[in-house]
């Protein structure tokens, strides 16, 4: 905060900065924090592959946990989705669709037969 706002400008304006340092602090110890725990998930695959590379036996040596062989991607999608899994997922949302529009029609024809019965029933 510039000093001349400090001493002449609205006391509002210290808690405005104030909250924007604490938001900028924020942002930058959880990226510390993911930082830190993107270190110790590589570092906890490496003891693994080194600890399961010790304690098996020679023939068994294929069974190993390997270290990663290229860099985890942050920027890909977390699920991804084939072709067949998306055109299943249409399928099955016109199917729902379908079912939901069959059975409001039955509700519909159910009402209209019950309106008839009681029409039947005031004019006898």
């Amino acid at each position: 905060m510039p000093l001349d706002e400090f001493w002449h400008g609205s006391p509002e304006l210290i808690w405005a900065y104030r909250e924007a340092y604490d938001r900028k602090q924020k942002e930058h110890l959880d990226k510390v924090n993911f930082e830190a725990w993107l270190h110790g998930l590589y570092n906890l695959r490496a003891l693994w592959a080194v600890h399961s590379r010790l304690n098996l036996s020679q023939a068994d040596q294929d069974k190993a946990i390997e270290y990663f062989t290229e860099p985890i991607d942050l920027m890909e999608p977390k699920e991804k989705k084939t072709k067949e899994q998306r055109r299943q997922e249409a399928i099955a949302k016109r199917k729902e669709e379908e079912e939901r529009k069959i059975k409001l029609m039955v509700a519909n024809t159910q009402l209209a037969l019950q309106r008839k019965k009681r029409e039947r029933k005031v004019v006898k």
